[in-house]
């Protein structure tokens, strides 16, 4: 992966680590694009210590591409949802037969763990039951993308999992 795209996929806390790590002049100042502008000139910026409290694993990236969303035709069922916190957004289409998602598909806008576990969970639950749903847990998810957050981006990473959830709340 290039500079560019992995510095896009960290926070603005961890630019500011790894700016703090290379002694960056005026980094508590500059704003994320400021921050990803003069980062991405550095070599080897993927091999430096990141705040260890949070991280992406290559296995989660894979799922940072917008080829994987997509909307379906005739859903019969669809559900909205967003992250008060930050604007992220979800938009998940179903098409549900017997209980079973036979279809389902995501839209995405938002940070790089919205889309990525988002993904992960639409393809988690490709033809799985609504019952299977209901006893999937936060900590089921977790095992799954194998990301370690930060408090404050846990709505992040589950916006995908709680917008699938009122699918439930309405069967």
């Amino acid at each position: 992966m290039d500079n560019k795209r992995y510095l896009k996929s960290l926070h603005l806390r961890e630019l500011q680590y790894l700016a703090g790590a290379l002694k960056v002049e005026g980094r508590k100042r500059m704003g994320y694009k400021e921050l990803v502008t003069v980062l991405k000139e550095f070599e080897n910026i993927q091999d430096l210590p990141r705040n260890q409290s949070h991280t992406y694993t290559v296995g989660l990236l894979d799922y940072w591409d917008r080829s994987l969303q997509g909307t379906i035709e005739n859903p019969t069922h669809t559900h909205e949802l967003t992250n008060k916190a930050c604007d992220d957004w979800v938009k998940i289409e179903a098409v549900i037969t017997n209980n079973v998602f036979t279809d389902i598909q995501f839209v995405v806008g938002g940070c790089c763990l919205s889309e990525c576990c988002a993904a992960i969970i639409v393809e988690e639950m490709r033809g799985k039951s609504l019952e299977y749903l209901a006893n999937y847990t936060n900590e089921d998810f977790r095992k799954r993308t194998q990301v370690k957050v930060f408090s404050y981006r846990e709505a992040c990473v589950t916006l995908g999992l709680d917008c699938l959830r009122l699918f439930n709340e309405e069967a």
